[in-house]
């Protein structure tokens, strides 16, 4: 099973509020070396906003839940999902584990 391996996003200049936080709207580039990564962060620094993304680029609801419980009708969850996720671009190298555990919410 393929391990999320980097995380990419360019600089936002997409007129809505994600333009106006600082961790993401400059762009960003993380490599994942370890089969764990904190996130953290001031509350309103972007850890959820990123983590929904991945989540959502993944095809977990990102209300919550697993890939079994994702309420899905289409591509979008009704109606609420991330609008950071269409920026988002994964890597994905050829081994490890393809799970997520978030501790302000329940991606598993």
């Amino acid at each position: 099973m393929p391990s999320l391996s980097s995380i990419s996003l360019p600089a936002l200049q997409d007129g809505g509020y994600l333009q106006h936080i600082p961790s993401l709207n400059r762009g960003l580039q993380l490599a994942l070396k370890s089969n764990v990564t904190f996130f953290m962060g001031e509350n309103g620094s972007g850890k959820s906003t990123l983590l929904e993304g991945i989540a959502e680029k993944c095809g977990f609801n990102i209300r919550g839940g697993n890939r079994n419980h994702n309420h899905n009708t289409g591509h979008r969850f009704n109606g609420y999902q991330s609008d950071l996720a269409p920026y988002i671009n994964l890597a994905w190298s050829p081994q490890g584990n393809r799970r997520f555990f978030y501790a302000g919410g329940e991606f598993f």
